[in-house]
């Protein structure tokens, strides 16, 4: 109960007029209570600390300080932060605040009441001076309740003694010794330390300590719960004696599990046959018999003695020995690692039936190492091609192919079979051979050393991939010598100007170049090409020819014997320099004795004045001139150009021709023989004087005959009309006249312009020509044949008569071909269904009917309106339209390129079905572009906890996930729900809500703008990835209540400041002191109110004078809401 006057609220200072005035009973304090007034207190202590607090204000102001004097009433219960409260006249309206802390007694008492008492207050002013203001009632909460706190156990016990402990204690502090009974659920299992705990007074809060051992019990049961159990409690204090603590749950670990013991090796095994052991026994005793089975997992390696070992109730726990032997191979694989392996296991007993112990691991010691072995069968080759050899193999078996390489280090001295030998897994230990064989260097260059090299050995096996065999060293034996072997001559010379040859060559390569030198010793008998020879390293052994040409003299002066002599020769090759051949001996032979020889005719005369010629030439330099003389035994058959030739000693040896042309009777009379005949020799050298050639005979062929000569047509016709000629003339005058008669033999080819020509005695040997047009049949044919044929040939000439030509061949050119004209599209498809074609039309009427299959490849860019077009033989020249559609997908993909494609073309007509038309590209337009679409927020947030929303769309399908982050910008005015939202291929189209929910405080801050501001994109969408939308603007409406004795200026041009002297959620009164400018409505916005509702007059005091709470006094004078000039007090509102 408190004695003092109900505060309900204080404002700034009040005028000095007041001071001593105390006002009547009017509804702000009690009756006579009225010095001084306490707030509600504003919560409740508890034994926890928890405070409560009370404001005192004085109700009137004093005429001096005023001393409030007060204490709690029970300070076990509860004591104030302050003991001396003071006012002065300048602070007695300003609440002061007493703050009570809960005190902690230990006892389950219940909730308590007390009191914050005041004394009687202290003061020079009268009025206040041995007032007793009355007191303040509190209660303290209790926190104290008869309980136990037991904590849980810190951890298992074990089948091997391990232990585990809780302790106990009192949660408050008992009246009388509370003794508590335990024990163990389940003493097999666990066993405790204690029996009872006591408690007393003076210890019940210090925790006490059971600790639990674990028990064996030999069985493999699994971990135990058991439980530590208390009895009912023991105690002189009613509230324990009523309770016990709840029971303490341990576990108990078992030490028994079902599994095996298997020792490591005791050693490794060998190839050479060592063996190593391991034990085996099982870790509890089985239910039944326990057979395991077991193998090595490389045999190769190592093998065991036993393959099942079997443990029984009985001997499960004896050891058992596996012992291991190591295997020999062939190969040098280093040491390897096997492992004895253990199948499932075989039992009744589950437990083991389940599980099977881990393989035991070896290593087998390897006693292989990699290596090859060389060994020579003989030192020596030579230069005749004599031969050594030597062997190699392998030391161990290689794990792949090895490859040795080698070849000699000088194949001019030697060379080897082959380069490379290679050994296997099958052969390796097998030798193999390689022969060299000794090689001619031509040089005279003495024994050669040299050896056949290893190079690296090519092989997957690593070990002998880096071995590389030693060299074998050789000698090749030289059979080489210096000399010069020269030919003897091919024959004798003459002065005809024959020719001899013999040839040089060097027996052995020189060490440098090597020149033979040699001439002729009778240069007027024979003459060499050239006088040296010059033999090199590259040439030496390439015979060189000497040819000797036999010189004429003139004279008949026998055959001439001469030589060819050689002179020292040049080299800086010793043993060449110091050799000089033989001489090569010759003879000259004579060739001078009188003579004319006529050449035979060159062929017959025609009497088409076809020409045949001969030549006529002495067989010797003449003495004098020599005139030979002939003419033509038949002028009428041939006749010659000159009839005499004359030699002399200048041009005795140059041949004339005589020509002989052949004269034309016009009689069909035959081939006629006739002759050039000689006359007698005119010259003043004897022997050419008595010389007379023989006859020259001829044949002068006749060129008349009956025939029709066609010539071959111009060229071929086509369909397109264009003409061929050919032409005909007869071959010799007729008797009468002949009329040619003729035909096209296919007229839908081509036809011709006349069908017969006549030819006269007059006209016989004048070609007239035919002209052939080529005729259109709109059919891809191809290039058709046909012919101008000649039926029999109308005469009175009987020779003509009997005569038909040779038919015309004739080609009229196809312009007719099998195809598929496709147009280019019209344009662009869309996504938005915008719409384009194209034709098709046959180039050429099929032979029958065509079908043009197509599709688009991707249906999801551009569909067709059909899907093929039929063509026949009557509509094959008429285009077909296919439109094309675009088709609309939501990816923002961009413009994307497709065609339509054609299938192969359907017909029974080979060319049409041969032919797939090309591709028709197309593209369809995107109408999908990557953005974020956020929304407007739904409206504002409040301090309240209003919520406002805003949604989230993509403008397109992404390609992958996108990731919008987000939040406030001012997470003190309004918070988001979440920071990021999700948006898949999916879902991308569902918008989704964001909600923005306001954040209190308690700052009389106003209306507060803030941004949920976004983070870029993140996706691996590139159209999306690292979008950021633009902030969406919310409002956090403020909530707060301006406080009591708030002091601003907001509104105001002149006058003093306002003060709040009253405030709640939706009003609050607000007055200055002395008469101003002011814009209430402004002054009420920033307190967060919306308007003003009344105004009054002055009074000359801030708050409580010119009217009560409940009495105020408002004239709505002296202006509007926005401009007063008088009144100082207002009321705000929402």
């Amino acid at each position: 109960m408190v004695q003092a006057a109900a505060f309900s609220g204080a404002c700034g200072s009040c005028a000095d007029d007041n001071v001593g005035d105390v006002p009547s009973n009017n509804g702000t304090f009690e009756p006579g209570t009225e010095l001084v007034a306490f707030g509600a207190a504003s919560g409740t202590t508890s034994e926890m600390g928890a405070q409560a607090s009370f404001d005192v204000v004085l109700a009137v102001k004093p005429t001096a300080d005023v001393v409030v004097k007060l204490g709690s009433n029970d300070p076990g219960e509860g004591l104030s932060d302050v003991s001396v409260l003071t006012f002065t006249p300048e602070n007695w309206d300003a609440p002061q605040t007493v703050t009570v802390t809960g005190q902690d007694d230990d006892l389950a008492d219940g909730d308590q009441a007390y009191a914050i008492v005041f004394e009687a207050l202290e003061s020079e002013d009268a009025r206040f001076a041995g007032y007793e203001p009355g007191e303040v009632a509190l209660v303290n909460v209790d926190d104290e309740t008869a309980g136990f706190t037991v904590t849980e156990a810190d951890g298992d016990t074990t089948e091997v003694g391990g232990q585990a402990s809780f302790t106990v204690a009192l949660r408050s502090k008992p009246t009388a010794d509370v003794t508590l009974t335990l024990e163990s659920s389940d003493p097999g299992e666990g066993t405790i330390d204690k029996s009872t705990l006591t408690f007393t007074p003076e210890n019940w809060n210090a925790p006490q300590t059971v600790t639990a051992t674990g028990q064996d019990d030999d069985v493999a049961d699994g971990d135990q719960v058991y439980e530590v159990v208390f009895g009912d409690t023991s105690s002189d204090d009613a509230d324990y004696a009523a309770i016990k603590p709840e029971s303490v749950e341990l576990t108990n670990i078992d030490d028994e599990t079902a599994g095996f013991t298997v020792s490591e090796a005791d050693g490794d095994t060998s190839e050479a046959g060592a063996q190593a052991s391991f034990t085996v026994a099982l870790n509890s005793k089985p239910t039944a018999d326990v057979t395991l089975t077991l193998e090595s997992s490389d045999p190769g390696e190592g093998t065991i003695d036993k393959s099942t070992l079997t443990f029984t109730p009985d001997n499960w726990n004896a050891p058992q020995t596996v012992t291991a032997t190591g295997q020999d191979d062939d190969v040098a694989d280093g040491n390897q690692v096997y492992e004895v392996v253990f199948g499932d296991t075989s039992s009744e007993d589950a437990d083991y039936a389940a599980i099977k112990p881990d393989s035991v691991e070896y290593t087998n010691i390897d006693d292989e190492t990699p290596g090859t072995t060389v060994a020579k069968l003989g030192e020596q080759t030579t230069e005749a091609g004599g031969q050594a050899q030597f062997t190699i193999v392998l030391n161990s078996e290689p794990f792949e192919d090895v490859t040795l390489n080698f070849a000699s280090n000088d194949a001019g001295e030697g060379t080897v079979g082959q380069n490379a030998l290679t050994f296997t897994a099958q052969n390796w230990n097998a030798p193999q051979t390689v022969t060299v064989t000794g090689q001619d260097d031509d040089f005279a260059d003495g024994d050669q050393p040299y050896a056949i090299v290893f190079s690296a050995t090519t092989s997957a096996d690593a070990a002998y991939a880096a071995i590389t065999p030693q060299n074998v060293a050789l000698t090749n034996v030289d059979d080489d010598s210096a000399g010069i072997t020269v030919s003897a001559i091919s024959g004798s010379t003459s002065e005809a100007g024959g020719q001899a040859t013999f040839s040089i060559v060097l027996n052995s390569e020189p060490f440098d170049d090597v020149t033979v030198n040699f001439a002729s010793n009778d240069a007027g008998e024979g003459a060499v090409g050239q006088n040296a020879l010059t033999f090199t390293a590259q040439n030496w052994n390439a015979p060189q020819t000497v040819t000797v040409t036999g010189q004429d003299d003139d004279f008949a002066d026998g055959d001439q014997p001469y030589a060819i002599v050689f002179s020292a020769t040049t080299s800086a090759d010793a043993a060449y320099a110091a050799i000089t051949p033989q001489n090569v001996a010759l003879t000259n032979v004579d060739d001078d004795s009188a003579g004319i020889t006529v050449s035979a005719i060159s062929g017959s005369t025609s009497e088409a004045g076809g020409q045949a010629t001969f030549s006529i030439v002495l067989n010797s330099r003449p003495y004098g001139d020599v005139t030979v003389s002939f003419d033509s035994n038949d002028t009428g058959e041939g006749t010659v150009g000159q009839n005499a030739l004359t030699f002399t000693d200048q041009n005795w040896n140059a041949p004339q021709t005589v020509t002989v042309t052949g004269q034309d009777d016009d009689f069909a009379d035959g081939d006629q023989p006739y002759a050039i005949v000689f006359s007698a020799t005119t010259s003043a050298d004897a022997a050419y004087a008595a010389i007379t050639p023989q006859n020259v005979a001829l044949t002068n062929v006749d060129d008349d005959s009956a025939g029709i000569t066609v010539s071959a047509p111009s060229g071929p016709t086509s369909e397109a009309g264009a003409q061929a000629t050919f032409s005909v003339v007869l071959n010799s005058k007729p008797y009468g006249d002949v009329t040619v008669n003729f035909d096209s033999s296919d007229a839908g080819e081509g036809t011709v312009g006349t069908t017969s020509l006549t030819f006269t005695d007059a006209d016989w040997n004048a070609p007239q020509s035919v002209t052939i047009t080529g005729q259109d049949d709109d059919l891809a044919d191809g290039d058709q044949p046909y012919a101008i044929v000649f039926a029999a040939t109308t005469s009175a000439d009987a020779a003509y008569a009997a005569i038909t030509p040779q038919n015309v061949a004739a080609v009229n050119t196809d312009d007719d071909s099998a195809g598929v004209t496709v147009s280019a599209i019209s344009g662009a498809t869309s996504e938005a269904g915008t719409s384009q074609s194209f034709s098709v039309v046959l180039n050429s009427e099929p032979f029958n009917d065509v079908t043009l299959n197509f599709d688009s490849n991707d249906p999801g860019e551009g569909a067709v309106s059909t899907t093929s077009l039929t063509f026949t033989a009557g509509n094959w020249s008429a285009p077909q339209t296919v439109t094309v559609t675009g088709q609309d997908d939501d990816l923002a993909d961009g413009d994307q390129p497709y065609a339509i494609v054609f299938g192969a073309t359907t017909s029974n007509d080979a060319a049409y079905a041969a032919i797939t038309p090309a591709n028709v590209a197309v593209t369809n337009i995107d109408d999908d572009s990557a953005g974020i679409i956020v929304s407007a927020i739904s409206g504002d947030t409040s301090e309240l906890g209003t919520t406002a929303t805003f949604s989230v769309v993509l403008t397109s399908q992404p390609f992958d996930d996108v990731t919008l982050g987000f939040d406030s910008d001012d997470t003190t005015e309004g918070v988001v729900g979440a920071t990021s939202l999700t948006f898949t291929p999916a879902n991308w189209d569902t918008p989704q809500v964001v909600t923005v929910t306001g954040v209190d405080d308690t700052v009389l801050d106003g209306d507060q703008s803030y941004q949920i501001i976004f983070l870029p994109a993140v996706s691996s969408d590139a159209g999306y990835n690292g979008q950021t939308p633009t902030p969406v603007a919310v409002t956090n409406i403020d909530d707060d209540i301006p406080s009591v004795g708030f002091v601003g200026t907001t509104g105001r041009t002149t006058g003093d400041p306002w003060t709040v002297c009253r405030a709640d959620a939706s009003t609050a009164w607000v007055s200055a002191m002395n008469a101003g400018s002011y814009n209430p409505t402004a002054a009420c916005q920033s307190l967060g109110y919306s308007s003003v509702d009344a105004w009054g007059g002055t009074c000359g005091d801030v708050c409580g004078f010119c009217g009560n709470s409940g009495f105020e006094n408002y004239d709505n004078n002296g202006g509007n809401a926005t401009n007063l000039s008088v009144t100082v007090h207002w009321r705000c509102t929402n």
